[in-house]
């Protein structure tokens, strides 16, 4: 099980600056799984192939406290942005959580 740090900003303004200070937290508990999108384009006569690389947090029956404006840090410094946030009910008990993916994307 992997521990990730919540960097959530302070706020912006009415321009999207950010004002404030950031605060973090720690989410503990979480399984990372990596996976690769293979794009083809292919306009004319040039051939571009973009391969981006995205990375998924699982938390096991439970919604953790992250926020889709949050960024999220790894243990290793790396920063990658929240992409989507999908929470998995329990098919036969309504708001029962089975678990959470955290789909993660932008490497900074």
């Amino acid at each position: 099980m992997a521990s990730v740090t919540v960097v959530r900003r302070g706020g912006v303004d009415e321009y999207g600056d950010p004002v404030g200070i950031d605060s973090e937290h720690v989410e503990a508990g979480c399984r990372l799984g990596w996976a690769s999108v293979k794009q083809v384009d292919s306009a004319g006569a040039h051939v571009a192939e973009i391969t981006e690389r995205k990375l998924s947090l699982f938390f096991k029956r439970r919604q953790p406290d992250i926020l889709d404006t949050d960024r999220i840090r790894l243990a290793d410094g790396r920063t990658f942005i929240v992409d989507g946030i999908e929470v998995w009910e329990h098919p036969r008990h309504d708001g029962v959580i089975m678990g959470t993916e955290v789909i993660l994307s932008g490497v900074s």
